[in-house]
């Protein structure tokens, strides 16, 4: 009697530790670096433009985070 409560207590902890963990993992987001900075990209006019498709991809799902990086070639 004794060895089977042990085993459904630490049953019940697994499950607890297994549902802990999915709910951290649930909530992270892989961030993908855009980088733009070698051509036409990192002009001002074109910056706005870029950061909309970001927000409309970020928008879209959940799993992954676009960010956009602008560096001017100098």
């Amino acid at each position: 009697m004794r060895k089977s409560k042990f085993f459904v207590s630490l049953l019940l902890v697994a499950v607890f530790m297994v549902l802990a963990l999915g709910t951290v993992n649930a909530q992270e987001r892989t961030k993908v670096r855009w980088f733009v900075g070698l051509g036409a990209g990192s002009d001002a006019d074109k910056i706005p433009l870029q950061q909309a498709v970001v927000d409309e991809f970020n928008a879209s799902q959940s799993d992954i985070e676009l960010v956009l990086e602008v560096v001017d070639n100098t």
